[in-house]
């Protein structure tokens, strides 16, 4: 999907695949919720979408794609997992973003996550 104006997208529950390039190059995309129901995320999922600027995946997801979330340069990763499942792929975020991990972040009233370190 190649859609420039998208900002903002909810997945809804009871999906449980983001599939291989779901929204690979939407460069204006800026909010992404996954709800618990996701299991999967595709390889290059969230290519080059350089405007996200956080994501929370939740512990739910034991399979992510190699590349999911590559030159999502202004992106910082909150996993409610305490670290990476072993069926995410070694290079399922090859852009060396900030990653959280459950015990190291937290939610702000508005829902809003935000570092604890």
């Amino acid at each position: 999907m190649k859609n420039e104006a998208l900002k903002s997208v909810v997945i809804l529950d009871g999906i449980t695949l983001i599939g291989e390039a779901a929204f690979s190059s939407c460069s204006s995309l800026k909010n992404v919720v996954i709800p618990n129901s996701v299991t999967s995320i595709g390889e290059y999922a969230f290519y080059y979408c350089d405007s996200l600027t956080s994501i929370v995946i939740p512990n739910s997801v034991t399979s992510i794609g190699e590349s999911a979330f590559r030159y999502c340069n202004s992106l910082t990763i909150y996993c409610e997992s305490t670290s990476k499942h072993s069926g995410w792929n070694i290079y399922w975020t090859e852009s060396d973003r900030p990653i959280y991990w459950a015990g190291q972040w937290e939610c702000d009233v508005n829902g809003k996550p935000i570092p604890l370190i």
